[in-house]
């Protein structure tokens, strides 16, 4: 997604909003202002310590708060950006246009529970019972204990195993 389409979908971005958007850049995800990487989005609110951050960064794009002296670094380092009043409210809903969420198919999971009474309409998606998600939560837990102990090594020969710690195995 462009990053004036990404823009356009916003709904805080009027035609006043200050906005540099540079060469347009094409963003595939988005990531923290020090970590981010070409073709990603980014953000940096007012008084932040990454501020200088901004000088050095590599996204493509970054949401600003409405501060001259950030846009110019932004704009010399030659990046697509927009001002917010909330820098971090706007980067959760690009969020949400970059990587939308798949919508679920209709119909009851095996392990929901549904009184005989309700009337469920067209189009509904029931998901599982909240104790079968327990279950499976409680079984990770139990399989990281019984393994916790165990490191990934290699033997003489340079193969890979995985040995307890005190190399017992």
């Amino acid at each position: 997604m462009r990053f004036s389409e990404l823009l356009n979908r916003l709904g805080q971005v009027t035609g006043e909003t200050p906005r540099h958007l540079a060469s347009d850049p094409e963003l595939q995800g988005a990531n923290a202002l020090d970590q981010a990487i070409p073709g990603q989005l980014s953000f940096l609110e007012r008084g932040n310590a990454l501020a200088t951050a901004l000088g050095n960064t590599r996204a493509s794009a970054v949401l600003l708060p409405p501060d001259p002296d950030l846009q110019a670094i932004a704009t010399a380092q030659g990046l697509a950006w927009v001002a917010f009043k909330d820098p971090r409210l706007a980067f959760a809903e690009s969020l949400d246009c970059l990587h939308p969420r798949k919508p679920k198919h209709p119909g009851i999971h095996p392990t929901a529970v549904v009184d005989s009474s309700a009337t469920i309409g067209s189009g509904v998606h029931i998901g599982p019972h909240p104790q079968q998600q327990h279950r499976q939560r409680q079984m990770r837990q139990q399989i990281r204990r019984q393994f916790r102990d165990l490191v990934l090594g290699r033997c003489g020969r340079g193969i890979k195993r995985y040995q307890c710690r005190a190399g017992c195995l």
